[in-house]
C-alpha cells in the first residue's frame, strides 16, 4: 500500500477553494476569448469605426489572460509549502479577476463611446419634431 503524503503536502480546503475559484475565472477567461470576443470583434467591425486602443489590445490579447491564469493555478497547486501555495493561488485569484474586469470593460468601452452620438441625434429627433407638434 502506498503511504499517504505528508500533511503539509496535501492539498487542504483553501487551496481547494482557491483552486476551484481560479478554475472558474480560467473557464470564464477561456470562454469570452474563443466566442465572445470574436464576436464582439466582428459587431465592431460592422460600426467600421476605430476601436480605442484598449479594447483592441484586450481584443486581440484575450486568450493571452487565460493562460496566465492557467499557469498560475498549475504553478500554485504544485508548491508543496502551505504559505506559498495560497500566495501562488492567491495571486492566480488576482490575476484573474483583473483580467475578467479588462476584457469585460474593453469589450464595452467601444459602446459607451457609441451611446453618446446616438444619444444626441435622439434629442436632436425629438426636439425637431416637438417643434413640428407645437
Amino acid at each position: 500500500m502506498k503511504p499517504s503524503p505528508p500533511a503539509h503536502e496535501r492539498l487542504g480546503p483553501v487551496a481547494w477553494l482557491l483552486i476551484g475559484l481560479d478554475g472558474a475565472l480560467v473557464a470564464a477567461l477561456v470562454f469570452m476569448a474563443l466566442l465572445w470576443a470574436p464576436a464582439w470583434r466582428e459587431v465592431f467591425a460592422d460600426f467600421g469605426g476605430a476601436l480605442p486602443l484598449f479594447s483592441r489590445v484586450v481584443l486581440s490579447a484575450a486568450w493571452l489572460w487565460s493562460c496566465v491564469g492557467a499557469v498560475l493555478v498549475m504553478i500554485g497547486a504544485g508548491v508543496r509549502s502551505v504559505p506559498r501555495r495560497h500566495l501562488w493561488l492567491a495571486l492566480a485569484l488576482v490575476v484573474g479577476s483583473a483580467s475578467l474586469l479588462a476584457t469585460i470593460a474593453g469589450i464595452y468601452m467601444p459602446i459607451f463611446d457609441l451611446a453618446g452620438p446616438v444619444e444626441e441625434t435622439e434629442l436632436s429627433r425629438l426636439r425637431r419634431a416637438s417643434v413640428v407638434v407645437g
